[in-house]
């Protein structure tokens, strides 16, 4: 009987390329839109500075109370940049753990249907079709629906349409699955029960719509290591894909 040959160095390097992911993020990216608080404060100790250290000659002073509005606006603009990059980039992270899964999953199986002995196929151009590979996967008796944690990982894949499409069917779907996702937080003004800041803004990634954290982050993490730990080192043929 045919089966693919899941090794366990192969395994355990698939769960270090995504354990690699969020350490990295955790470590050296997420530390630079870490204290958006804190930058807005000393950028606007440096503009001020500058300004107070600035040439003037006698007839051109103006008073540095006039300043006082530009110099506000100007730290709030950079505490809400840094507040926007803290978001955008813990959803392009999260985007990339998830794309990182779907191509080792995909390249398993490519790799393996080069053997010599091989006896599947694998259509190449359907490397992206998600439900192809999964089908696959079925006919080599492994049924990810069964999986643990695979609710958590078809989770993900809303969760990354919505960060790539914005509002639509995925986001309709994940709103079921995790409403307090699309909670309003904000301080400067409300929406109706009925609504959400997705709904309001259309978009994504312009604004922070998603209450998504890095404790959820941990946990896509997880679920997907699982996943690895949990196929079998020889799954059987069944069928044709």
């Amino acid at each position: 009987m045919y089966s693919l040959y899941l090794w366990d160095g192969l395994k355990a390097r698939y769960i270090r390329e995504l354990l690699d992911i969020f350490t990295l993020y955790d470590e050296k990216i997420k530390p630079v839109f870490s204290d958006p608080e804190g930058e807005a404060e000393e950028y606007k100790a440096t503009v001020w500075e500058q300004f107070m250290q600035r040439p003037v000659a006698e007839d051109s002073y103006i008073e540095p109370d006039h300043f006082v509005d530009s110099v506000m606006e100007m730290a709030y603009e950079r505490f809400e940049l840094f507040s926007l990059m803290r978001y955008r980039t813990r959803m392009a992270w999260i985007s990339c753990l998830r794309q990182v899964w779907e191509q080792q999953i995909y390249k398993f199986l490519l790799d393996e249907s080069k053997h010599p002995h091989s006896i599947f196929q694998l259509d190449s151009k359907k490397g992206g079709d998600f439900n192809y590979i999964k089908n696959c996967y079925t006919n080599f008796g492994v049924d990810f629906s069964t999986l643990n944690n695979w609710d958590k990982i078809n989770e993900l894949r809303l969760l990354v349409n919505v960060i790539k499409h914005g509002d639509g069917t995925s986001a309709d779907t994940l709103r079921n699955l995790r409403p307090d996702y699309f909670a309003s937080t904000s301080r400067f003004f409300t929406i109706s029960p009925d609504d959400d800041l997705l709904k309001y803004h259309g978009a994504s990634l312009l604004d922070q719509v998603l209450q998504v954290s890095d404790q959820d982050f941990k946990e896509y993490l997880d679920a997907l290591v699982d996943f690895w730990k949990q196929l079998p080192e020889y799954m059987n043929y069944q069928s044709q894909p």
